[in-house]
C-alpha cells in the first residue's frame, strides 16, 4: 500500500474534529482526549491522499 499526506491546518480542523467526535466521541479515550485538549491545533490531523487498498 502506498499513501502521501498532507496536513491540516488548525484553523481548516474544527468539522474535522466535530464529524469525528460525533462517529466516535462516545469512546471514553477520544472523549477523555478531547476534554483535555479540546482546542483543534492540539491534534495533529492529516488528508491521506493517493492511498490504494492492499492487494
Amino acid at each position: 500500500m502506498s499513501a502521501r499526506w498532507t496536513p491540516i491546518w488548525a484553523d481548516e480542523r474544527p468539522p474535522l474534529i466535530a464529524a469525528y467526535l460525533e462517529q466516535f466521541g462516545r469512546f471514553p479515550t477520544v472523549a477523555e482526549t478531547f476534554r483535555q485538549l479540546p482546542d483543534p491545533a492540539d491534534h495533529p490531523t492529516f488528508r491521506v491522499v493517493g492511498s490504494r487498498g492492499l492487494r
